[in-house]
């Protein structure tokens, strides 16, 4: 009899804390990705050999190269470029005139993104331009950093120039 009372005084106390996390608003840009990078689509995908580097005797795997239409997945975000060539035993992808989009943030287009696996994180470099999902620009770079180890993957490096008010 003594477990069910004290059972019962504990009900209030439990759906309070369950009422409590649902009405909380989470902040995606704090949400952790699982960090898995995953190819989509491409219109033509081909292999190369690897090219060895001096000094290593390991087996290695042949690269891939996407070219037209190509689509990775990481997180909340799509990765979407022109072409990509994924060095297997470097656990690098290069993707050229690419863009990168999210559901609830900004969207990222330049010339090229190199993402190292091992990091979970990219780099942004030469023409890059930033826009909200609206359409409106917020500035440019030449050289950023995101980490996608999370959700929305978030900018830890580089610097973002605003538009210039009198060119609209």
């Amino acid at each position: 009899m003594k477990a069910f009372l004290f059972a019962l005084m504990l009900v209030p106390v439990v759906s309070f804390a369950q009422a409590d996390s649902k009405d909380r608003k989470i902040d995606p840009t704090e949400v952790k990705s699982d960090g898995k990078l995953v190819f989509v689509h491409a219109a033509k995908t081909k292999t190369q050999p690897a090219v060895r580097k001096e000094g290593d005797k390991r087996k290695l795997k042949d690269d891939e190269i996407y070219v037209g239409d190509v689509t990775f997945h990481i997180g909340g975000n799509d990765l979407k470029a022109d072409s990509a060539i994924m060095y297997t035993n470097d656990g690098v992808l290069s993707m050229y005139n690419f863009s990168i989009t999210n559901p609830v943030s900004f969207t990222f287009k330049g010339d090229n993104l190199i993402f190292t696996k091992e990091t979970v994180k990219a780099v942004l470099q030469s023409g890059i331009k930033i826009t909200t999902l609206n359409g409106d620009v917020v500035g440019t770079s030449d050289n950023m950093e995101i980490d996608f180890g999370y959700e929305i993957g978030k900018v830890i490096g580089g610097s973002i120039t605003p538009p210039d008010p009198e060119k609209k």
